[in-house]
């Protein structure tokens, strides 16, 4: 399998983030690329190439030009208005209810207009980094368009997090929303499978109205649901955070998922029941985590189906 990989990504290595109520050391680091990069070349999974530059049209096809635009200047601009500071970029205020935003205002205004939170500052290289890793999304895109089985994408920063003309959790642009658009722009209809600890919330709200995008998250349950949500199967909070430990089974049966969510739609149990086999583990092996499965799609007959639900064969 071909992995696209490039080392520009080092060049955003944020020193530290807000988070908890204090500045604490950045969680999102070089370190966390580059250990997975090792690993596969110590198990030898294939060659790890370097990504070919796609420009910005791609990355346009997806975020709005003036977010882009942003996202190139921020740093510049933050130095220009702290020229006697070294720190990054983090935004302080945001436009609260009853609030205007103001993106044509100065870096402030900006900051607290186009980010949600405080755990993803903008450094010297950051928008470098951001805009090579949507070139190794695209690469590994055009890998699989050309005709290879699987091809691995090694990106950071992330983007799930990241919508239209939004960045935060760790993520700037969306890597996968542009290499799907880019799919989609060959005549191909992707599927993106979001399996992280958290609700990929800008690659939903990019896909949301759309039925060319087939969007699937797989991510944890946060707390106690109430017990008429919890019979139902079916939870509504999100985004959700935490993992619990839950006593029972760690296999979910796929037909009976597929019972609880399409009771009524037969081409959908039919069309997906070759393929969800799902499992979840504790990091140390032990106790199942409780996950939730996020069906964002649109089913044969026009319906849209959206479920959020818990995984546990206990219940």
């Amino acid at each position: 399998m071909k992995t696209f990989y490039s080392p520009a990504h080092q060049g955003h290595a944020p020193k530290e983030e807000f988070e908890g109520g204090r500045l604490v050391p950045a969680v999102e680091i070089p370190e966390r690329a580059e250990r997975v990069r090792a690993r596969i070349e110590e198990r030898k999974l294939g060659p790890v190439l370097a990504p070919s530059e796609f420009g910005a049209a791609p990355i346009l096809r997806v975020h709005d030009a003036a977010f882009v635009e942003f996202l190139g200047t921020a740093y510049d601009d933050w130095r220009a208005r702290y020229w006697r500071d070294t720190a990054d970029a983090i935004p302080s205020a945001w436009p609260g209810r009853g609030l205007r935003e103001q993106r044509d205002g100065d870096i402030e205004c900006k900051l607290g207009s186009y980010c949600f939170d405080t755990a993803t500052p903008i450094g010297k290289g950051t928008f470098a980094a951001a805009r090579t890793a949507a070139d190794v999304a695209l690469s590994a895109a055009r890998a699989l368009h050309e005709g290879e089985r699987a091809a691995f994408a090694l990106t950071r920063p992330p983007g799930h997090h990241a919508g239209a003309d939004l960045f935060g959790g760790y993520c700037y642009l969306n890597n996968v929303a542009i290499a799907a658009q880019w799919l989609t722009d060959q005549g191909m209809r992707p599927a993106i499978l979001d399996v992280d600890y958290h609700h990929g919330n800008g690659t939903q709200a990019i896909f949301y109205r759309r039925s060319d995008v087939l969007f699937v998250m797989y991510r944890n349950i946060d707390e106690v649901q109430p017990e008429s949500a919890h019979r139902r199967r079916l939870h509504t909070l999100f985004p959700l955070y935490r993992a619990m430990e839950q006593d029972g089974e760690h296999e979910v049966s796929t037909l009976a998922l597929l019972d609880a969510l399409f009771p009524r739609n037969e081409t959908i149990r039919r069309l997906y029941a070759p393929l969800w086999q799902l499992y979840t583990w504790q990091a140390d092996g032990s106790r199942p985590a409780r996950w939730s499965l996020l069906w964002d799609l649109i089913s044969s007959d026009g319906t849209r189906v959206r479920y959020p639900i818990s995984l546990n064969r206990s219940q």
